[in-house]
């Protein structure tokens, strides 16, 4: 999805989200636009004027306005954007987002490694198309924050099910990006799923072309992902001749 002009980014991106009004999905269009013109900064410095700037707070604080709603915009888009390219790399990783000032929410949650540390994890899905050494975008995205009473109490935690540990979001990830893509869930190699792999990867192709990756060190892996599908392309051409 590369686009320069910011605009058309965020009409992409942004301009099927249902909030409920159509009046909320422009606002949220001229955010978007506004925060990917000035990467970085504040909404208060990205915006050219008070009315904006309360505009845009408006819409936060709407409780009407999902951020679910918005995630789901991005998702579709990036679908869309998915069916434009033959091979595709899923790049999956969990982040920390910390907060270690004095007027951190306590609604936050813990982050590793102190108790007082507040924060939350983000669990995210990208679409990349080596052809084109092209990020494609979000296709999946899980948020969530420990509970501080948990602090400490790791021998607990491994008593719960499954599907309440962490380690499930990586398995749950793949397999939301697999239903947006219209992949069934059986050409996902059991390996490529809820794995965490340390300056590794795990690669599987779909019928469609497409394949799913997992890592922690996602540069180191990315490269080796581009040249290993370059390289089984190359002995596929060559076995054919």
């Amino acid at each position: 999805m590369l686009l320069s002009d910011c605009y058309s980014w965020a009409k992409q991106v942004f301009g099927l989200a249902k909030l409920g009004d159509p009046r909320r999905t422009r606002r949220l269009v001229t955010l978007a636009t506004s925060l990917a013109q000035h990467t970085g900064l504040s909404i208060v410095k990205s915006s050219q004027s008070t009315a904006e700037v309360e505009g845009a707070y408006r819409l936060i604080r709407n409780p009407s306005v999902l951020p679910e709603a918005i995630a789901e915009a991005g998702f579709i888009a990036t679908a869309e954007e998915a069916t434009r390219h033959p091979v595709l790399l899923a790049l999956e990783d969990t982040t920390t987002i910390s907060f270690s000032h004095r007027t951190a929410s306590d609604t936050l949650g813990h982050t590793a490694p102190g108790r007082h540390t507040r924060g939350l994890l983000v669990h995210s899905v990208l679409l990349y198309a080596p052809d084109k050494a092209q990020m494609v975008g979000l296709i999946e995205q899980q948020r969530w924050s420990r509970d501080i009473v948990t602090y400490g109490k790791k021998h607990q935690r491994k008593k719960r099910p499954y599907e309440e540990k962490e380690s499930y979001k990586w398995q749950k990830a793949s397999e939301q990006m697999a239903s947006r893509l219209g992949i069934p869930s059986h050409e996902l190699s059991p390996s490529a799923i809820g794995r965490r792999i340390s300056g590794s990867i795990s690669i599987t192709k779909s019928g469609r072309g497409s394949a799913s990756l997992s890592g922690r060190r996602t540069i180191a892996a990315l490269k080796k992902a581009v040249c290993s599908t370059y390289r089984q392309r190359y002995l596929r051409q060559e076995a054919t001749r």
